[in-house]
């Protein structure tokens, strides 16, 4: 024999519904852990019986269930058996419903009040009310269960009528009317049938309607009609017509007695918190707006499982996340990622399966909510890796193409190449690091992508955000090579200034050194002609077109003149330094050349040879000239246009001036004295006595024989004669080298004798 399913007091005699967490008497506790049926069995049904006290409702249940609700002892006499309602389970996906009987002495004036409260419990939530009435009683008002069925009318109207039934058509109840002990051979089946349609007819025309209902018994409940052989002195038959009956409730036969599995019905694992709604609401006898209490059950329900499955998706994305926390390499997959998240909606979806769509629906967009708020982190330190390691490539990249001490050609062009590669690597990387993710958690109706894990409801608005944080990872990327690319191109700009810069000098110090060794009197003009030419943007751009091109920003022709116009203002002040410096070294030098101009103007000839004084030669003249000459170098220094030339500041100051005029008059008066005395010098030489001329040969004859027959003396004459006019004309330089020639002969000469 099989073995019997366990039974649950779910309200004991008081009314009371036992707690959720009282783990022996709560209804979760029983469907979860002794029911024998799965948390998330579907179509399974709920059949209840009410009837009088003591009328083989629990013996009728145990026969065509297997229940194992407790009998009555006839022997002991005819007394209550079932106190409150009990509850079982049969093998065909079936919950038993018994109820307490009707009409008992024992329940007292209350007893009325849980009859009704009882039967508005059973009729909500069962598919199928059985009516237990005996044969014999068929026709009674009260014994025939009559007034406990317009009980049943009542209160299922006030489940389904008025407010509710504009929903929609009310799911129909089916009331089957169990006729006890019926003796085919006396009274056959179908007069009884008519009798009950009749009563029924009576019954629902006396019961009270919500206003505006104007519907039949027949358009919310289904009458089903059976009947049964005395349980006592027909057990074969009665045993046979139980077994035949118990068949009909069994889904797919033949004449079933379940309805269709309504699409909105209570899933089992939220049966518990279900009951206990209602009967919280019955008891304070509040309307009952059952679709109402079902989206309010889940609500509560989808909320529930949809707080565990994020419990577990936390605990399994735990370790994941210190490891990417710990870890400076980017992960190249995110895939246990996407796998848990996955896991957490699918099992969502199967387990509100049955609940109202549009709360589950609208729990599953805060799920995916609180999904994606647990794997952004995730997702954005693992792409801020992926960020970090591109921009270390780039930067090595560009270190490497971009030469410190030269500019590069074609810059831009290049670095653009290798910005472009990086950011196409990094969200190719960044991509397939997430994988469906975004689409996973990201989902958007509105845009037409929609999860594979999702249930038939509908989409839920996910704003993309893992899809924007990998935009966002190319953003950033963007801004770091641009940080990057901006300092090579600072630093290659710096080198091109630098390249400019020398252009400029090596072409100023040129014209400049032209200028000052002529020092013609159009001086400071062509001076800043000069200068200004190489701050003119005309200059830098014919000198280093392809240089501007490549550090455009851009590459257009705006923006290479605008990077050339940055130029010219540095160039300019560069080339006012060149003169400056320049200018400074002729004023550095300049007692040095004044000395020279007037040595060149008063000490040589046009010739370029020392000037020897001839008495009848101008001395004073020439003198003036030189030092006019001089001087006029020493004012050209100290004019307005030479300090505009060096950029406003005058490169000879007025004591500087002062003493180099009086360094320059110093010289010119001692050369003067010079001049003058050697003058005189060659003048007396010419005017010898007459007696000297006489006596010169007379006293000297043998001598200048003796001498003259000599080349050795001879030589030394013509020597010493040499010394004797170098040292008149105060030439000693060139008496040395005439000396040095004529010995040179003279040691030829004695070689050849």
């Amino acid at each position: 024999m099989a073995e019997q399913p366990p039974a649950l007091q779910l309200l004991d005699d008081r009314g009371e519904l036992a707690a959720a967490d009282d783990a022996e008497r709560s209804l979760e506790h029983f469907i979860a852990h002794k029911s024998g049926l799965a948390a998330d069995a579907a179509n399974f049904a709920v059949v209840s019986i009410m009837g009088p006290q003591s009328s083989g409702k629990s013996t009728l249940m145990n026969q065509l269930f297997g229940t194992p609700f407790a009998v009555m002892d006839s022997a002991q006499g005819r007394s209550q058996t079932t106190k409150g309602a009990w509850l079982s389970t049969s093998a065909n996906n079936t919950l038993v419903l018994d109820l307490q009987g009707t009409d008992s002495i024992e329940s007292g004036d209350g007893g009325k009040t849980f009859e009704r409260q009882s039967s508005l419990l059973a009729l909500a939530l069962c598919d199928v009310v059985i009516v237990n009435v005996w044969s014999n009683d068929l026709g009674r008002a009260d014994a025939s269960n009559m007034s406990l069925l317009r009980t049943v009318f009542e209160v299922h109207l006030q489940l389904f009528g008025g407010a509710a039934a504009k929903r929609g058509a009310p799911p129909k109840t089916t009331l089957l009317f169990l006729i006890r002990d019926h003796i085919a051979e006396q009274t056959p089946l179908e007069k009884l049938e008519e009798m009950v349609h009749r009563d029924v007819a009576s019954v629902w025309a006396a019961a009270d309607k919500p206003e505006g209902f104007d519907g039949g018994v027949e358009s919310v409940f289904a009458i089903q009609i059976a009947g049964l052989p005395h349980f006592v002195f027909q057990r074969a038959a009665f045993d046979d017509a139980a077994a035949a009956l118990r068949r009909r409730f069994e889904r797919g036969a033949a004449e079933t007695l379940l309805p269709p599995p309504a699409a909105d019905a209570v899933p089992l694992d939220g049966l518990g918190a279900y009951v206990r709604q209602l009967w919280s609401a019955i008891r304070a006898e509040e309307d009952l707006d059952l679709p109402t209490h079902k989206q309010a059950l889940a609500t509560h329900r989808c909320a529930q499982i949809a707080d565990g499955l994020l419990r577990d998706a936390r605990a399994a994305l735990e370790p994941h996340r210190k490891a990417v926390e710990k870890t400076t390499i980017p992960l190249p997959s995110l895939l246990w990622c996407h796998a848990i998240a996955e896991e957490c909606i699918r099992g969502y979806a199967a387990a509100t399966k049955r609940y109202d769509k549009g709360r589950a629906a609208a729990r599953r967009a805060e799920l995916r909510g609180q999904l994606r708020a647990e794997a952004a982190p995730l997702v954005r330190a693992n792409n801020a890796l992926h960020v970090d390691a591109k921009t270390a490539e780039f930067e090595a990249a560009l270190e490497a193409a971009v030469p410190a001490d030269r500019v590069m050609p074609r810059f831009r062009l290049a670095v653009a190449a290798m910005a472009a590669e990086a950011e196409s690597s990094l969200t190719s990387e960044v991509r397939e690091s997430i994988g469906e993710l975004p689409k996973l958690l990201d989902d958007d109706e509105t845009s037409g992508r929609h999860s594979p894990a999702a249930d038939d409801g509908d989409g839920d608005g996910g704003g993309g955000e893992l899809r924007a944080l990998c935009d966002g990872a190319g953003a950033e990327l963007r801004a770091r090579v641009a940080a990057a690319r901006d300092g090579a191109l600072a630093s290659q700009r710096a080198l091109l200034l630098d390249a400019a810069k020398g252009a400029a000098r090596d072409a100023l110090t040129k014209a400049l050194d032209t200028t000052l060794t002529k020092l013609p009197p159009t001086t400071w003009a062509d001076v800043a002609r000069a200068r200004d030419a190489e701050g003119e943007e005309a200059t830098v751009r014919a000198r280093f077109a392809e240089e501007i091109d490549g550090l455009a920003a851009e590459g257009s022709e705006a923006a290479r003149a605008a990077l050339a116009a940055s130029l010219v203002p540095p160039l300019r002040r560069h080339a006012v330094e060149v003169v400056r410096e320049g200018v400074g070294r002729e004023v550095h030098s300049l007692r040095h050349r004044l000395g020279r101009t007037f040595d060149r103007a008063f000490r040589y000839d046009e010739g370029g040879l020392p000037r020897a004084w001839a008495p009848d030669d101008d001395v004073k003249g020439a003198w003036a000239k030189a030092k006019k000459a001089a001087l006029t170098q020493l004012h050209l220094f100290g004019e307005a246009a030479a300090a505009e030339a060096c950029g406003g500041d005058a490169p000879l100051a007025a004591a500087l001036a002062a003493e180099l005029k009086e360094a320059v008059d110093d010289e010119a008066a001692a050369a003067f004295e010079s001049a003058k005395a050697a003058q005189a010098a060659t003048a007396a030489a010419a005017r010898l006595p007459t007696w000297v001329y006489v006596v010169l040969p007379i006293l000297g004859a043998n001598e200048a024989i003796a001498i003259l027959s000599s080349s050795f003396a001879r030589s030394l004459l013509v020597l010493a004669a040499i010394v004797v006019a170098a040292a008149e004309l105060n030439a000693p330089g060139t008496p040395m080298r005439y000396a040095r020639q004529a010995w040179e002969q003279i040691n030829a000469a004695a070689a050849a004798r």
